[in-house]
């Protein structure tokens, strides 16, 4: 695996744990707080580019 590839992945493993976090707090807290919302929007995106970079 090259370096590049193996560092995406850590951050996905990052993204993925702090994923975690937020579902742990529950809906209400997600809803209530702007922040987490933004948070997990941006999860999801870079969920996303990742996912289309390993595709190349």
């Amino acid at each position: 695996m090259n370096r590049k590839t193996a560092k995406e992945l850590l951050h996905v493993r990052d993204w993925l744990d702090r994923a975690q976090v937020i579902f742990d707090r529950g809906k209400d807290a997600y809803l209530a707080d702007d922040l987490l919302q933004e948070a997990g929007d941006s999860l999801m995106m870079k969920l996303g580019d990742t996912e289309v970079a390993a595709l190349r």
